[in-house]
């Protein structure tokens, strides 16, 4: 269930103020119930240790405020988001609930400048506060897995994600080509990430915040599509993506640091008629390499 609405009021020509608001609600129930072996031999001892009967209630509200500028070749917004996020897990059996309450500022910055009617350039910022589930807070306990058990950690602290993407587009409407460019940047501070620990002969798994480190992502992509003959109705479009990322775990209390790199290269040729025979081809090349620091 959610609902929202926001006001704009015109400060000239080209300024706007933008003030808006809304609320959010979930609701979401679990029952799982596990039996030993009775007296009477069969199963219907309920064992309340792996058995649960859980209700989770999320409420959000947020508020924005907001400044657009708008001219015919230039577009700026920034925005300032606060959101107000409660959450709840009660358990049933035990009449015992867990509450956190969240008060979050998620700044919005995007602009875009239009060279022509076909190319343009675009921008934009995103802060935005990672919060931690009730799962990874207190998970439910789960005895179908006995190798892998999951603990929580009720310390967790949201993280910090700042994301910026970059994208420039270019069209030509009479040779039927174009170009794209693009980029995506993204650092996560104090990220939270599932860690392993095997000294008890065991999987168990927490999740932590990882403090004093940066998870970092930098995603870089391109394209350039062509037409080889008008006449036969061939084109052709090659294509070129990398990631590049640096991501923190602990295993068995020691932190990893992992280091992973993709490049990918497309071709694509294509033959596009109304009379005669057609086809698209796709040849693909990926080069992927990942380094532990354990």
């Amino acid at each position: 269930l959610s609902a929202s609405v926001s006001y704009t009021e015109p400060l000239s020509k080209i300024w706007n103020l933008v003030v808006g608001t809304g609320i959010e609600r979930s609701n979401n129930s679990s029952l799982v119930e596990s039996f030993n072996k009775g007296t009477d031999g069969k199963y219907n001892d309920l064992d309340r240790r792996f058995s649960n009967n859980y209700d989770f209630d999320r409420r959000s509200s947020n508020y924005k405020l907001a400044i657009v500028h708008t001219t015919d070749k230039f577009k700026l917004t920034v925005a300032n988001n606060f959101n107000n996020d409660r959450l709840k897990q009660y358990n049933n059996n035990s009449q015992q609930g867990l509450s956190r309450s969240y008060f979050t500022y998620n700044p919005n910055v995007s602009a875009g400048y239009s060279f022509t009617k076909t190319k343009g350039l675009w921008l934009n910022y995103t802060g935005k506060n990672q919060l931690p589930s009730m799962s990874q807070i207190q998970p439910i306990l789960d005895n179908s897995d006995q190798i892998n058990r999951y603990m929580g950690n009720e310390n967790l602290r949201p993280s910090f994600r700042n994301s910026l993407n970059i994208n420039y587009n270019s069209f030509r409407i009479l040779t039927g080509s174009y170009v794209y460019v693009g980029g995506n940047f993204t650092l996560d501070r104090n990220p939270i990430t599932q860690n392993i620990d095997t000294a008890q002969g065991l999987n168990i798994y927490t999740w932590n915040n990882v403090t004093g480190k940066t998870n970092t992502s930098v995603n870089i992509w391109s394209g350039y599509h062509f037409k080889l003959s008008k006449k036969l109705g061939l084109s052709n479009s090659p294509q070129f993506y990398l990631n590049m990322s640096d991501n923190y775990n602990l295993f068995n209390k020691q932190l990893n640091k992992v280091n992973t790199t993709n490049f990918n290269f497309t071709y694509n040729f294509k033959r596009d008629t109304k009379t005669g025979l057609n086809f698209d081809l796709n040849f693909s090349t990926q080069y992927r390499l990942m380094k532990s620091s354990l």
